[in-house]
């Protein structure tokens, strides 16, 4: 599929560099991460949770400087970023933790 939109936003001059950092480090482009996002709005209908919540404001926070880091992480490493997991149901993955000897 070509891309055919663009989303532009204007962020602090550090932000950005230490998400750039992030993104390196996770061997993930911006943009890579803004059509996950975006793929992950249209399809459940909703911004994660993680985002809307009162703790993640969006601005850098002295006191907790992973929030970010921990977010692309999320991002990056979610089931909706490029395999489906949709044949996954709680009994699956009881039975699966079972044969394992884990506790669900």
């Amino acid at each position: 599929m070509a891309a055919s939109a663009i989303v532009a936003t204007r962020m602090e001059p550090e932000l950005k560099r230490r998400a750039e950092d992030v993104l390196r480090r996770e061997r993930i482009t911006g943009s890579q991460l803004i059509r996950r996002l975006y793929s992950y709005v249209a399809t459940h209908g909703a911004i994660p949770s993680c985002i809307m919540s009162v703790e993640y404001d969006g601005r850098l926070n002295e006191k907790s400087p992973d929030k970010f880091d921990d977010m692309v992480a999320w991002i990056s490493g979610a089931p909706f970023a490029s395999e489906d997991f949709s044949f996954l149901t709680d009994e699956v993955v009881a039975q699966t933790l079972k044969e394992r000897g884990e506790a669900w």
